[in-house]
Parts: C-alpha cells; structure tokens; sequence
C-alpha cells in the first residue's frame, strides 16, 4: 500500500512493483528532470505480528526539478522533515517493503512545483 494521501491525496492499496516504478522513474520524474536526496535520522520499528511490522523514520530530504536535461538551470526545488511509515511484511522468510506513508511535513517541499 502506498499512501500518499498527505503529500499527493492519492492511495494506492495494491499497486505492483513495475507498476510503481513506471509511474515513478521516468524523463520527467525520478531517474530524468527531478533529483532527490532523504537522509535518513532516527528510525523506530514496531511489530504488530510474526509477519507485519512498521518502521517510522525521521527523514530530510531535497528535492530539485530541473528545466532540462542539462541540469543547469533549476526549475523549482524544495526541501523537509518528515516521518516516513515503512510498513513490512515478512514473506517467504524474508521481511519486505510493503507500503509507505509519509507523515507531518515540516519546511518548504513546494511539493506542487517540484512535482
């Protein structure tokens, strides 16, 4: 589940892996015009069952649209704290990324124009 209901107003319940990486890494998003960097600071995990678990995660981070591939002028950018939910679940033995949140945004994201 990706919910992104605070920064974006969407939700994704179930949404796969190319799927999320077609909507995400493209020329004129991650991987193209927009560079990102999240620090991560302090995490703090709970574990709900054998199989599921949170990670909440203070994170800052940067972001930077630039007006082409040149990458010298900069289009718009921004920058927060935020918490970062990392849902877990442990499949097949292994404990895997299964949905994130972000919370509580603190700073100037300008996330309207970065995105």
């Amino acid at each position: 589940q990706l919910d992104y209901t605070e920064s974006f107003g969407k939700k994704f319940d179930d949404i796969p892996k190319a799927d999320f990486m077609k909507m995400t890494v493209r020329p004129d998003n991650l991987g193209g015009l927009l560079d990102c960097i999240h620090v991560i600071g302090t995490s703090k995990f709970e574990k709900h069952s054998d199989d599921k678990a949170d990670g909440h995660h203070q994170v800052y981070v940067t972001y930077r649209r630039w007006t082409d591939m040149d990458k010298k002028v900069v289009e718009a950018e921004g920058e927060g704290l935020l918490i970062m939910t990392h849902h877990y679940s442990k499949i097949n033995g292994e404990w895997k990324l299964s949905g994130t949140t972000p919370h509580g945004r603190l700073g100037d994201l300008k996330l309207d124009k970065v995105f």
